[in-house]
């Protein structure tokens, strides 16, 4: 695992150099050409009370299948910052 100037972590097989970020970015750009597809959903309802996220697996022009789904309650803190966030006019980068 190497560490990035912005924090992300890159992954490399042992003994291999990192993956340059373009060329990690190069698997993306053919995302929409592909036939399957799986895809993580994640969103909170507006009393911001917990996280729900799902894995879902897409294949061509069926329906799509439902892998795992779940429900994590945010604690106070973060909630609070959800609300505050939420509510903002602006939010600061």
């Amino acid at each position: 695992m190497t560490p990035t100037p912005h924090g992300a972590r890159v992954f490399a097989a042992a003994g291999s150099p990192a993956t340059p970020p373009s060329a990690a970015l190069a698997r993306l750009r053919d995302y929409p050409r592909r036939a399957e597809h799986l895809v993580v959903g994640l969103m909170t309802g507006t009393s911001a009370d917990g996280v729900d996220a799902v894995l879902a697996h897409f294949r061509g022009d069926a329906p799509p299948e439902v892998l795992a789904a779940r429900e994590t309650p945010l604690d106070g803190a973060l909630r609070e910052s959800v609300l505050e966030a939420a509510a903002a006019a602006t939010l600061e980068p």
